[in-house]
């Protein structure tokens, strides 16, 4: 087996060690969730923290240890300007990045999120100030990473039954994971479910499905807005034990 490899990797979130080193956690393209020890990286001259410090991809070298990883080197191959020269674009990405470091596990190869975070990147670079105040791109950025981990609401079928469930007629429960329809929910058999309305619904299903580029297509008026948010939250408080990422 080799003793290093090079791969490409976007930065979650890095934590000191001890005076000069770091470790750096990245969500790689074909290994996923890494954690690499960066000796040096703290030094004020340390090329190496200068280039971990760009948003977006990055190429890696990587030397394999007995305990854990060595970073060797990193050059950016993609990066996002306009999310650096914006405040407000930094802490939506640096909100989304510390929840997956939170949510990932190491080792969980998935290609597929890689590519769901490298097109979140160029979404918050492009999205107006409008989008991201009122935190319609980090919704669907959310519920893409519940759905990608496994925690996808099902919005046509009761839970319980199976049965289709008209949008009339729709309940929604946190605990069995979607919509539960009206004889079940008259049964008790699922009783944390609450009404969901047509468009809560219908949003629910454009933040799942739709492409992040469009999200800023969505209109939430102020009680939607709020209600989703508040579904939002319990969804990732329940399924991942994990506080929500705020707008």
């Amino acid at each position: 087996m080799s003793h290093t490899f090079r791969t490409h990797v976007i930065p979650l979130v890095k934590r000191a060690v001890r005076e000069t080193d770091r470790v750096y956690s990245v969500l790689s393209e074909d290994r996923g969730k890494l954690e690499l020890f960066a000796t040096g990286s703290r030094k004020i001259l340390s090329k190496l923290a200068g280039d971990m410090e760009h948003t977006g991809v990055l190429d890696v070298f990587v030397v394999r240890g007995r305990s854990f990883d060595r970073l060797a080197g990193a050059a950016p191959l993609e990066t996002f300007g306009a999310v650096r020269d914006s405040y407000e674009r930094q802490y939506a990405v640096l909100s989304m990045t510390s929840f997956l470091d939170r949510a990932v596990r190491p080792g969980e190869r998935d290609g597929a999120l890689f590519r769901l975070l490298q097109e979140y990147l160029a979404a918050v670079a492009d999205a107006s100030a409008q989008a991201l105040a009122d935190g319609r791109l980090v919704l669907a950025m959310q519920w893409k990473v519940f759905a990608r981990l496994g925690f996808r609401p099902d919005l046509e079928r009761c839970v319980r039954c199976r049965v289709s469930v008209p949008g009339a007629q729709a309940a929604f429960t946190i605990r069995h994971g979607g919509v539960v329809c009206v004889d079940c929910k008259i049964r008790g058999v699922a009783l944390d479910a609450t009404p969901l309305t047509a468009d809560a619904r219908t949003v629910l299903g454009l933040l799942l499905d739709a492409p992040l580029a469009d999200a800023h297509r969505l209109f939430l008026g102020p009680s939607l807005r709020v209600a989703t948010h508040a579904l939002t939250s319990a969804w990732s408080l329940t399924h991942l034990e994990l506080p929500a990422v705020t707008a």
